[in-house]
């Protein structure tokens, strides 16, 4: 009975791909690569768009590239003499920005676009800037004033990418029911021109997330998803500080001065889906699992090493249905971290339970309240938690506080000049 949570936590989490299969899809992924950049060297510009179109089926899993591909999307439309069309395929550039620092290329590539469309009048170009600056409301900060701005880029819309849509919503059918699979339909989105999906994909995967991936997956959250939807990075420290605090801000108490607004609140439409799509018979079957795994795991008798491999089964599982947030899965991690007395057992079982405490809401406002009635509740039946689930907890404050930027995030430009007068003779 003791080899089942061992093959089923197996089972649940082996990856997608052989090593051999990841070198081979490795090396396809780099020979269109190094076609693409050998077509633009040659200036055959339209098999190099096409072969950058391409590459997003081909690098399905490289999400790292896809930003630079639509760079090098962004730089060929421009080489072509197609100003316009750059300007819209540099939307999604500034929509996939992957972090602050490269904030300043994307909002350089579209000033020099907006100036090059305009014949080197700079007035939209500066507006543009101003906007990324001081977003709608302006230099002076409130709505509704005679300073508010407008987003020029507003002015063009998204390209087509019908035919990169197709290619990626096949891949986004395959990729799976895990936290990653989340992530990869969000960039899919944002890729597609479609960053309001993108954002419902991006907070599911915040709500799947392990403990080790769930910094990322709020970071991309906030700097991908909500970002693209404002269309400027004005208020981003806070929305970073939201993740680790939640609405009840550093103190812990709402109705007080240090309380954060919810940067996902009125942007979000529709909730994330529950099951990634997963078919009837399949959702049944995996709670059937569950039920069984359960009972293995509260079995004090079996050993520790495959009672953890069983926990991280039922995580697993617990992933894959997307149903972290229900009360009864919070209720039953918290009482078997409470009457549990094999040290590393427990500590997977608190694993359990700080995803469960958090996955209702994509922040973790709601973390501290609750270990802390957790501790309370163990100190009364005198059973203080081991060392292990300290150092857990320990080491993922560490890891939140290690991964969420505290970098500038509005660009850090200079306004263009405007064209020199000819001098006269």
């Amino acid at each position: 009975m003791s080899l089942l949570p061992r093959a089923c936590a197996l089972a649940l989490c082996m990856g997608s791909l052989l090593a051999s299969e990841a070198e081979q899809l490795r090396k396809r992924q780099d020979d269109f690569w190094q076609q693409a950049d050998q077509a633009a060297q040659e200036n055959r510009l339209d098999d190099a768009l096409r072969l950058c179109e391409e590459f997003f089926r081909v690098g399905w899993d490289r999400q790292d590239r896809w930003y630079w591909n639509q760079r090098r999307i962004v730089d060929l439309l421009d080489r072509a003499k197609r100003p316009e069309d750059a300007l819209r395929a540099a939307r999604i550039l500034y929509d996939a920005t992957p972090d602050p620092r490269a904030i300043n290329e994307s909002v350089r590539r579209i000033m020099q676009l907006l100036k090059q469309i305009d014949h080197n009048d700079v007035a939209r170009c500066n507006a543009y800037l101003d906007y990324q600056m001081n977003g709608p409301d302006g230099p002076d900060g409130k709505p509704g004033t005679e300073d508010d701005l407008k987003n020029p880029l507003e002015a063009y819309a998204y390209p087509d990418v019908s035919a990169r849509a197709r290619m990626l919503d096949e891949v986004c059918a395959q990729a799976g029911d895990h936290a990653e699979a989340s992530r990869i339909r969000a960039y899919a989105c944002l890729y597609t021109a479609r960053p309001r999906d993108a954002l419902r994909h991006f907070v599911e995967a915040c709500q799947r997330s392990r403990l080790d991936q769930y910094p990322i997956c709020a970071r991309e959250l906030v700097w991908l998803g909500v970002r693209s939807l404002r269309g400027h990075p004005l208020g981003m420290a806070q929305a970073f500080a939201f993740i680790a605090q939640g609405p009840a801000g550093a103190d812990g108490k709402i109705g007080t001065g240090d309380d954060l607004n919810d940067p996902v609140a009125g942007l979000l439409e529709g909730a994330p889906a529950a099951d990634a799509g997963l078919p009837p018979d399949r959702v049944a079957a995996l709670k059937e699992l569950r039920a069984e795994l359960r009972w293995l795991a509260e079995d004090r008798r079996e050993p520790g090493g495959e009672r953890r491999w069983t926990i991280a089964a039922i995580g697993r599982i617990h992933e894959a249905l997307n149903d972290w947030s229900q009360p009864e899965v919070k209720a039953w991690y918290l009482d078997q971290v409470v009457q549990e007395k094999d040290n590393g057992v427990q500590e997977e079982f608190m694993r359990g339970a700080m995803i469960a405490i958090r996955a209702g809401d994509w922040h973790l406002g709601a973390m501290n309240p609750a270990l802390s009635a957790l501790d309370e509740e163990c100190r009364t039946r005198g059973r203080p938690l081991s060392r292990e689930v300290q150092n857990l907890r320990a080491w993922f404050a560490r890891h939140v506080a290690q991964n969420i930027w505290k970098d500038r995030t509005v660009p850090n430009l200079k306004p263009e000049p405007p064209p020199k007068e000819p001098k006269k003779k």
